[in-house]
């Protein structure tokens, strides 16, 4: 018996290293695939919004998990490298987010209100679809997954920040399989808020001129610091 069990447990053994030596370099292969299909996944995304600028129209759902509330608006949006965005927001309120990649304006018309601010304390980290107008970021600060097709053929990549330095703590993108468009950005923070951006018509081999990002404040609006209270 004492032998049986022995042999058994050689056998044991024995089948257990050839099965680790096997795997081993098989899930290494593995990982280098999955490797290998999301760095030509951003190669091709990144070729798509190599031009100067783009535009598109894009719908947004925002999910606030405290007040366990769904809020939805619609606008359009244009892009300039670098770091230039501009968001007009038509539904359900007017609303204006501008950057020329220095100063941040956020402009209620309907509040008569203007917040300004440094584009990072809002934008930072490729918030706020900020990752748009430079698509490098992704790989500078986000480790990208694969997570495979959705039922329209498209790609699914999972983003986790490298760093954790703001409320922001995972996203998500689904990609065009035929053109490498950005359809949509999906971000999730600390809070369990939840923001997702659609996209369609996209426009690319735009190049707006650096006037369109800079805001001119109206007269007589409420001028507020982001982050404070407090007036100018």
């Amino acid at each position: 018996m004492k032998k049986y069990i022995a042999a058994s447990m050689i056998m044991f053994l024995s089948c257990f290293i050839l099965f680790s030596a096997v795997s081993v370099p098989a899930a290494e292969k593995v990982a280098e695939k999955a490797k290998s299909q999301v760095d030509d996944i951003l190669s091709k995304i990144e070729a798509r919004y190599g031009g100067p600028g783009f535009s598109a129209v894009f719908t947004q759902k925002s999910y606030l998990a405290a007040m366990q509330m769904t809020e939805e608006a619609t606008g359009s949006a244009i892009f300039k490298k670098p770091g230039k965005m501009k968001w007009t927001y038509e539904t359900p309120e007017k609303q204006l987010i501008v950057t020329d990649g220095v100063t941040l304006w956020i402009y209620r018309p309907e509040d008569s209100q203007v917040m300004t601010g440094k584009p990072e304390s809002y934008l930072a980290d490729g918030k706020g679809g900020s990752l748009l107008s430079d698509v490098k970021m992704i790989r500078k600060k986000f480790d990208v997954t694969y997570t495979g097709k959705n039922a329209n053929g498209d790609h699914e990549l999972k983003l986790m920040p490298k760093e954790l330095t703001g409320a922001l703590t995972k996203a998500g993108l689904v990609i065009s399989a035929q053109s490498f468009d950005i359809l949509k950005i999906v971000y999730e923070n600390e809070y369990q808020d939840k923001t997702e951006l659609n996209f369609k018509d996209l426009k690319f081999g735009l190049n707006p001129s650096d006037a369109e990002f800079d805001f001119k404040i109206p007269e007589g609006v409420h001028k507020l610091k982001l982050g404070s209270q407090e007036k100018d």
